[in-house]
């Protein structure tokens, strides 16, 4: 699949954007398509590199649920996390550039298939899973754009009463 690519534009700063994306303890009070977040192992340098979660969304009207690590990294420009699983790889990378009013936050997403099985599906589905792919990026950035651009309180909004299913 050739990389999915979605950047939206978040009017607050990058450091709090970078703060927002990385806190992974509760991304899902952030993200509504997000149900349920364990974080299973962090380095203990500090490292965003070697983190391992396990993220359960809602999709398709049932559960699903990845194991996801971060495989590179640089401190407040972007990470790159991968997930293995039904014979494909994963990546998705989330980068944060800094803009005259905020930031510009992208994620970019491709699924390489790993067995033959993963191929042909991939041949069959490419096209629906493709835009189904892009409407949950485009909603988890905008979910993360409204947590992170403060009301009048200076609360961070908590998306979980807008959860949605793909």
């Amino acid at each position: 699949m050739n990389p999915l690519i979605v950047t939206q534009f978040i009017g607050a700063s990058a450091e709090a954007v970078w703060s927002a994306i990385t806190d992974f303890e509760h991304c899902d009070r952030r993200i509504s398509g997000i149900t349920r977040v364990e974080v299973l192992h962090r380095p203990s340098s500090g490292e965003l590199v070697g983190l391992v979660w396990r993220e359960t969304r809602l999709m398709y009207g049932k559960e699903a649920t990845e194991e996801m690590r971060i495989v590179e990294s640089v401190e407040g420009e972007y990470y790159v996390a991968e997930a293995s699983n039904h014979g494909a790889l994963y990546r998705s990378k989330f980068s944060v550039k800094p803009t005259t009013h905020g930031c510009d936050l992208s994620m970019s997403f491709e699924a390489e298939a790993q067995t033959w099985f993963a191929k042909i599906m991939n041949v069959i589905f490419s096209r629906m899973m493709r835009k189904s792919l892009l409407t949950m990026i485009e909603k988890d950035l905008a979910d993360i754009a409204k947590s992170v651009e403060l009301d009048r309180s200076g609360r961070m909004r908590d998306t979980r009463s807008e959860n949605s299913e793909i």
